[in-house]
């Protein structure tokens, strides 16, 4: 029997969210300022927005990605790499680590590049 595994649904996660980005144009959005306003809209983070008590942006910033390629390698490293973790560690550990780690990303990014657009948990 397969036994679904977090990677799976994390990774399932991003690419519905990447093919959501996709539909609305994200991805092939030619205006600067246009395409920063939907990668917002889809929760990437921005300093000033989080200083202003958008604090669900360090957590779904982990989520969003730049482009395809983006979201194919971040995909592929995900099950390659998380799958081994997740089978050396568990679940509940691999989860763990796994937003710890984009939370305190995005927590330095706040504090490092504050005025930057930032996405992805990579």
């Amino acid at each position: 029997m397969y036994k679904i595994k977090a990677t799976h649904i994390i990774a399932f996660i991003n690419i519905f969210i990447a093919i959501l980005m996709f539909i609305s144009g994200v991805f092939t959005e030619k205006h600067p300022l246009a395409q920063t306003l939907l990668f917002l809209k889809f929760g990437a983070q921005y300093g000033p927005a989080v200083s202003q008590g958008d604090w669900f942006r360090i957590f779904t910033a982990m989520f969003v990605h730049g482009g395809i390629l983006h979201i194919l390698f971040n995909t592929y490293a995900l099950i390659y790499f998380g799958s081994i973790v997740e089978s050396v560690y568990g679940i509940p550990r691999f989860i763990s680590f796994y937003f710890t780690s984009g939370v305190v990303g995005n927590l330095a990014t706040q504090v490092f590049y504050y005025k930057s657009l930032s996405v992805g948990a990579s």
